[in-house]
């Protein structure tokens, strides 16, 4: 187990395993191969070497925040289903012993421990995980498949670099010209730049695309009757990191009045606060060569943010593979993933 665990880590630390969806695809299957193979008496033991590998992983690559969702969403998995099996053994033994009274009532203020023996407590974990990793793998589609419901014909449609999410939602709206007519215009992302293979796949579907620099995103938000776009991780109060200059793009459609929208899978849902999280820091050299900033410019900080931070009052509706939910429904989501135990 732990050469499989090293193996993963060495490729998080070489960037060989890169972005959200892999990232998280990788952990989850990790994790099923430890609880499957890990020998484990009980549920402690199995949280211990659980939160080891997730030390073992977050450390190897930090600003995927989706490792640290997915390692707490299977210790949920864990306490749930150990929870379960216990209430259901204490059920039998209430209905073996008459009058518990006073008894009953300190068991039930007990601490848990997760220290007990239950047969089918493996079986159930592994099933909770597989659901998981099915949940991961359908996300996509499941999103995809609300297209119609939130683009209209005739509409113009504003998005921000390159989101295979994004993609996915505006093929499936399109539907090859049989479902909606809309136009959609592409902001560039620079330094990245990622808009321009966006606006090219786009164009190459038959949607009419226009791409234009960041710089004309203000100009253009006038014309615009949604914006859509995608999302590197959903923070714990609704609102949420993105490509950097996220956040201009949502200042000009607030000013403008235009509902903003982010298409994003529940996994990339984090149980943290924007204040908890240090945003990566990209090579400058993406904005400028690194020759330009010899000599009389050697004094020159040149910062490249990877993401921004976009505040929930900016944002409008959350497109999710369980639905549509506003940014002030997130906690609630948050308490049907993971234990406050995990997120300390």
């Amino acid at each position: 187990m732990d050469k499989i665990a090293r193996e993963l880590v060495r490729k998080l630390k070489r960037g060989k395993v890169v972005g959200s969806y892999p990232c998280a695809q990788a952990t989850a299957e990790l994790l099923y191969t430890a609880v499957s193979t890990t020998r484990w008496k009980n549920a402690k033991d199995l949280i211990e070497e659980i939160k080891f590998l997730g030390d073992l992983l977050t450390d190897a690559k930090p600003e995927e925040l989706v490792i640290g969702n997915i390692l707490k969403r299977v210790l949920f998995i864990v306490r749930d289903e150990y929870s379960n099996l216990k209430e259901m053994a204490t059920e039998e033994q209430k209905q073996k012993r008459p009058g518990g009274g006073i008894v009953d009532i300190l068991e039930e203020r007990q601490e848990e421990t997760y220290d007990q023996n239950h047969a089918s407590l493996k079986t159930n974990i592994l099933e909770g995980i597989t659901e998981l990793m099915d949940e991961i793998k359908t996300s996509y589609e499941n999103v995809s498949e609300q297209a119609i419901d939130h683009i209209h014909a005739n509409e113009v449609i504003m998005t921000f670099g390159l989101s295979r999410t994004v993609e996915a939602f505006l093929k499936e709206a399109f539907g090859k010209g049989k479902k909606r007519n809309f136009q959609c215009i592409v902001a560039e992302a620079a330094p990245g730049c990622g808009g321009r293979e966006m606006a090219k796949i786009l164009a190459e579907e038959g949607i009419e695309t226009t791409l234009i620099p960041d710089s004309a995103i203000y100009a253009m938000m006038a014309r615009v009757n949604k914006v859509i776009v995608g999302t590197h991780s959903v923070m714990a109060n609704g609102g949420l990191l993105a490509l950097a200059g996220t956040n201009l793009l949502a200042q000009a459609a607030h000013y403008h009045s235009v509902p903003v929208m982010i298409c994003t899978a529940l996994y990339k849902l984090c149980p943290i606060y924007p204040a908890d999280h240090d945003l990566e820091l990209r090579s400058p050299s993406e904005i400028i060569p690194f020759e330009e900033v010899a000599g009389p410019m050697a004094d020159v900080t040149v910062i490249n943010p990877a993401w921004d931070y976009v505040p929930p009052e900016l944002v409008s509706l959350y497109i999710t593979n369980s639905g549509g939910h506003n940014p002030t429904y997130i906690y609630r989501l948050l308490s049907e993933f993971y234990h406050p135990d995990d997120n300390e």
